[in-house]
């Protein structure tokens, strides 16, 4: 039994299962509107990355390529050799290192608003400087943090979203451990994970996706398709970093649509 990660493995004797890799402040319920589109043709694996949900991150020692070893012991426990993987913002860090790593374990892969690290040195540790920043800022007062965090321009989009919609995912971050989170975030933050722009090698199919209005992660998707044997870029008109949650109709029949080429 994983005893690192917190899963719910729901199994509708299908012959694939799809893997969901949520975000920073979030945890396996991120995906939870969406996954009814996916049970008519997948089982489904929902998982808590360290410092989210149930999954714990303080005291323990671990990269963010552990975490990849981690989904490998989930998939063993399921008796899944392989599922296709999706990954938003952080999750689909983790999904590049499950890649990276363990390559054979995974079928197809969509990396939703991400990146592969950062691949300059001065970045990066300025980068951490950050992290570090937002660590202590979280630690130091948790709800004052969430209120600035979704101001960040990342997600100025979701100003068009109905109120449940933002109620629901208010009350999902409030309800992580901020010591939890914090400690994640030095662990396997942008900055202090492993770059894997230099040593990326993978023949898997890949779609990355970026929301229109999210010109950052647009730039780095564009940049991925260079580093990507097979991978396909699409970028989601009229919707921010959160493509899921801000147009969940066509986030769902895009990745759909990909998954199934494949059978």
């Amino acid at each position: 039994m994983c005893s690192h990660l917190n899963f719910k493995y729901i199994n509708h004797s299908k012959e694939e299962t799809v893997l969901f890799l949520h975000g920073f402040l979030s945890d396996h319920r991120a995906f939870i509107d969406n996954i009814s589109e996916y049970e008519k043709t997948f089982n489904i694996l929902l998982v808590d990355l360290p410092g989210f949900g149930k999954s714990k991150s303080v005291g323990i020692d671990y990269t963010i390529d552990t975490i990849a070893d981690w989904i490998v012991e989930v998939l063993d426990e399921c008796k899944l050799e392989s599922v296709h993987v999706v990954g938003y913002s952080m999750g689909g860090r983790v999904a590049a290192s499950l890649i990276y790593n363990h390559e054979t374990r995974v079928n197809r892969a969509v990396l939703e608003s991400t990146t592969l690290g950062i691949n300059d040195d001065d970045k990066r540790q300025e980068r951490i400087e950050i992290d570090e920043y937002r660590a202590l800022s979280i630690e130091a007062d948790y709800e004052l943090f969430i209120e600035k965090w979704s101001n960040l321009g990342l997600f100025s989009s979701q100003i068009k979203l109905d109120t449940d919609s933002k109620n629901e995912q208010k009350e999902l971050r409030l309800s992580q451990t901020p010591l939890e989170v914090a400690d994640s975030l030095r662990k396997y933050g942008t900055g202090t994970q492993t770059n894997y722009w230099p040593i990326m090698k993978s023949s898997k199919k890949i779609l990355i996706l970026a929301g229109e209005k999210d010109e950052k992660f647009v730039r780095l998707g564009n940049q991925m398709l260079q580093v990507f044997e097979d991978a396909t870029f699409t970028c989601i008109k009229n919707v921010g970093h959160n493509i899921h949650l801000e147009n969940s109709v066509e986030f769902n029949e895009t990745v759909i649509n990909f998954l199934l080429e494949g059978q």
